[in-house]
């Protein structure tokens, strides 16, 4: 099924779904990243950033 919401999200690595699960009417999709990846700001510059910190967070649609 992650395979399905990879495509249909249009989800590229580094993400990656983790999870996706149904209950009480409600659909959870749980994206990550590979552990390691480094990521760039470019509209600010080129240099590569590394996530050492993140949350969980819940968005309601």
């Amino acid at each position: 099924m992650q395979d399905l919401f990879t495509q249909a999200l249009g989800i590229n690595s580094p993400w990656f779904i983790k999870d996706v699960s149904f209950d009480n009417k409600q659909l959870n999709i749980h994206i990550d990243f590979k552990k390691g990846t480094k990521f760039t700001d470019s509209s600010a510059d080129t240099k590569a950033y590394t996530a050492y910190d993140t949350k969980a967070k819940t968005y309601r649609h």
